[in-house]
């Protein structure tokens, strides 16, 4: 037989051949049994990192309990989103999906823009009543992650917030912050505490960090008052009262003649210096948000103070809810009963509560894990407080938070009348501020409304 190009064009297109053929024949690299998404390293490390008395990772006490091998994947947030919402919307199956997946608050309105019987993950219901996880649960933290009743994510946290200080800045001011109980107190405190700083330093102190670029700051006053800026159904909350007038005391708190507040350095883990260099007297802080100061501001040990959130009205939270991530099963996910196992394993089990105080001091949603003696020592940090028994009372109380495909809408018009309430405070006082403000609300409302009923989600 000839081969009319030549043989060296023969012998190179037999050994492509031959590469081709092992391409397509070779084995896929293995997969473990069971893979998990996450975004945040905390959790990573609580899932796959063994103790340093040699107590084996949660991973791999499941695959001797249960048998199945597990992967954990640390993913950057927003590729995970990317990624998962690509799989999501082309119904894909198999491999490529994981068999657990975890989301941040911020991200899971996206995945609740379909109909609840297209959403991308699989209702829980079943599970949560048949192993009677209601009653062991912090049902508000359900809420988030709950679309026309259908509970698509098991809750990792419930993230009371607290507010701690520099109780030796304050006392040398002369205030005794554990008298304070309404936002109006704490007002009148900062404004001494700011007054007796002033020109005893070379940058001001000011008494607070709350933040003037983002919302965070008001929409965790209005958790406090039970207003969620959209609720459940899409009502818009705008025009609440309570709204314009947790807005008008924000604003003096930011801004203004009488101004208490400041932002935090921006970047990273920059905020605990600011607490630990006394240019801020005290700030909001979730359970989350402690580690951070134990291992980026340990100058501060022995110096902080922790007290609820004061209120506005006796019948207002004494605490919020700042951030939060679910756990949730694919809804094409391969073996829905092994993910529901590994589930539970990770989130629901002494030894995932043991996994968790290794690397974070977020607080469980399960209620019953509160009694655990770690949330009753003295914390070094506070000078011996127990600040763990402090969350856990809060967390028993903690308002609920709903996220739809809209919340964003909401937030950003929160931070549009904040800056337009500062620059008010700017140019005119406090004069009419109340009343700009609630005609501002008015007109964010019906924008909102009108995005909710033309169905835009950018």
């Amino acid at each position: 037989m000839s081969f009319p190009p030549g043989k060296p064009v023969l012998v190179i297109l037999l050994i492509a051949i031959g590469v081709g053929m092992t391409v397509v024949f070779r084995s896929s690299p293995a997969r473990s049994d069971l893979v998990v998404w996450t975004f945040a390293e905390s959790h990573a490390n609580s899932f796959r990192t063994a103790g340093s008395d040699g107590t084996p990772a949660l991973t791999d006490t499941f695959s001797r309990a249960h048998g199945p091998s597990v992967e954990v994947k640390l993913i950057n947030n927003r590729a995970l989103d990317v990624r998962l919402i690509s799989l999501f919307n082309s119904n894909a199956t198999g491999p490529r999906l994981p068999d657990l997946v975890e989301v941040e608050i911020g991200s899971v309105g996206k995945f609740f823009r379909p109909p609840v019987e297209s959403v991308g993950f699989l209702p829980l219901n079943k599970f949560i009543e048949r192993d009677g996880l209601r009653q062991q649960l912090v049902e508000a933290r359900l809420t988030p992650w709950t679309k026309d009743g259908q509970v698509f994510g098991i809750p990792h946290d419930v993230h009371p917030v607290s507010l701690t200080y520099r109780k030796d800045l304050w006392e040398q001011a002369g205030v005794d912050l554990n008298t304070v109980r309404t936002w109006q107190e704490f007002y009148d405190a900062a404004k001494t505490y700011v007054a007796y700083w002033r020109g005893k330093t070379e940058r001001p102190r000011y008494a607070i960090a709350l933040p003037s670029v983002s919302a965070d700051g008001v929409i965790q006053m209005l958790l406090q008052r039970g207003v969620n800026v959209v609720d459940a159904d899409n009502t818009v909350r705008l025009t609440d009262p309570r709204v314009a007038k947790t807005l008008v005391f924000y604003a003096t708190l930011i801004a203004g003649k009488n101004r208490v507040a400041t932002d935090v350095t921006p970047g990273g883990v920059n905020w605990t210096r600011d607490l630990a260099s006394g240019d801020v007297g005290a700030m909001l802080t979730p359970d989350w948000s402690v580690t951070y100061l134990r291992r980026y501001a340990p100058t501060l040990t022995g110096k902080l103070g922790m007290i609820p959130l004061p209120r506005f009205d006796p019948t207002d939270a004494p605490t919020a809810t700042w951030g939060g991530t679910m756990i949730g099963i694919p809804r094409n996910a391969r073996d829905p009963e092994a993910s529901w196992a590994l589930l539970r394993h990770l989130y629901l089990t002494p030894q995932a509560l043991e996994a968790r105080q290794r690397f974070t001091d977020i607080l469980p949603p399960v209620k019953s894990m509160w009694t655990d003696a770690r949330y009753d020592a003295p914390d070094p940090l506070y000078d011996g407080q127990r600040t763990g028994r402090v969350f856990t009372e809060l967390a028993a109380v903690v308002p609920g938070r709903t996220v739809t495909p809209f919340t964003h809408f909401g937030s950003a018009a929160l931070l549009v009348l904040m800056n337009r309430s500062q620059r008010h405070l700017a140019t005119h006082g406090e004069a009419d501020l109340e009343k700009n403000i609630q005609h501002w609300l008015e007109e964010a409302k019906s924008d909102l409304e009108r995005r909710i009923a033309f169905g835009e989600f950018e």
